[in-house]
């Protein structure tokens, strides 16, 4: 049972908070995802010090001749895996929380406003197809890149 609650459900928890991060079109998916794998990766690390006062078992002690090498069995599949898990979760999650470049673009985009009907002839009315008239767009101010000039003037914009 014990290796269940600290080995398997971690796991399987880790597993699909990555492919929660993987898949998700929008961003409060994604956001769970890295929610989920932090998560897993921090019990992978806390898990066998709350075995104990949770009742949950005990795992065993690793297969391991020497001490230096049963350090290294715990290191690499408890406390390294999950402070790597916290890593790779935490990283998403910072990526997923910063606003990107399409976003801003998205809302500053132009709105189309329809045009009244024209009147050709006074006998007959004629509609013209209603023309999208957009607003011109404000311009952007320089950034950080435009005013240290790290990059030329033909730089192209990343979108994260």
């Amino acid at each position: 049972m014990a290796r269940g609650w600290l080995e398997v459900l971690p796991g399987a928890v880790a597993a699909l908070g990555g492919l929660l991060l993987l898949l998700s079109r929008n961003r409060a998916t994604a956001t769970l995802g890295g929610w989920l794998s932090v998560i897993a990766g921090a019990w992978f690390v806390v898990g066998r010090a709350f075995a104990g006062p949770l009742a949950l078992g005990d795992v065993g002690s690793p297969v391991a001749s020497t001490d230096t090498q049963r350090v290294w069995l715990e290191l690499s599949y408890f406390y390294g895996l999950g402070a790597l898990i916290v890593f790779l979760g935490a990283f998403a999650l910072g990526r997923v929380s910063v606003r990107s470049v399409r976003d801003v673009e998205f809302a500053r985009r132009p709105v189309a406003v329809e045009r009244e009907p024209v009147v050709r002839h006074e006998s007959a009315v004629e509609r013209e197809p209603a023309a999208v008239v957009t607003d011109d767009e404000t311009p952007r101010s320089a950034g950080w890149r435009d005013r240290v000039g790290l990059f030329g003037r033909g730089h192209t914009r990343a979108a994260h």
